[in-house]
């Protein structure tokens, strides 16, 4: 895991580059924090196509995100910055698209990077889906995500070891790969909802 240099760095100073304008989204009165601007769902349109300033597809290392406005990669700066404002020690992140009520618990005792975010969802990804996980889905939703198995492995570098992984819970996202940005939840403390859309031309069969 990562760690913020030389101490807790200001939300405001912190990210002198970012576009301006970015909007990020309060919890409550009573307990507050904000979500940092790179990581925020926004219903407004950030760029053509995008409602959040990053573009990663999940299934991909986070080094390989990039920023929609300038196409930049992120660097290692941006993911060592703190995820919230007032940085906070756990995050804890939720998504309706997961086959069960699994949610990501992000530990950092000076508080949860950006990097730590994206590390903790792409980890949590990458491991091999339970069968009580498989149990969960309907028989064409098992079909759905075999056939999106099948072809990773086809693709990959060595078909054969990929498949002595198994079935990974990122083939069960289907084709909602691409990050959409976090939102503060509205009902949990230290929460946050994760929005995943759609890769462009990706197969409408599952729909």
């Amino acid at each position: 895991m990562r760690s913020i240099s030389e101490g807790v760095v200001t939300f405001d100073d912190a990210n002198p580059d970012d576009e301006p304008g970015k909007r990020v989204t309060p919890m409550n009165a009573d307990d507050e924090f904000y979500l940092h601007s790179l990581l925020c769902y926004s219903q407004h349109v950030v760029a053509a196509g995008h409602c959040c300033p990053l573009l990663w597809d999940v299934r991909e290392p986070p080094a390989s995100a990039q920023r929609v406005v300038s196409m930049d990669s992120i660097t290692e700066r941006h993911l060592s910055l703190p995820a919230t404002s007032k940085p906070m020690p756990i995050l804890q992140i939720t998504c309706d698209l997961f086959p069960d009520d699994r949610s990501i618990k992000i530990l950092r005792l000076e508080g949860v990077t950006i990097g730590d975010v994206l590390d903790a969802i792409y980890t949590m990804l990458r491991q091999p889906i339970g069968r009580n996980e498989l149990d969960l889905l309907s028989d064409k939703q098992r079909s759905r995500v075999a056939a999106v198995f099948k072809e990773r492995c086809k693709i990959a570098p060595s078909p054969d070891k990929c498949r002595s992984h198994g079935i990974l819970r990122a083939d069960s996202l289907i084709h909602h790969t691409l990050f959409a940005g976090l939102s503060v939840s509205p009902v949990n403390d230290c929460s946050a909802i994760l929005t995943l859309r759609r890769r462009p031309h990706a197969p409408t069969s599952d729909e």
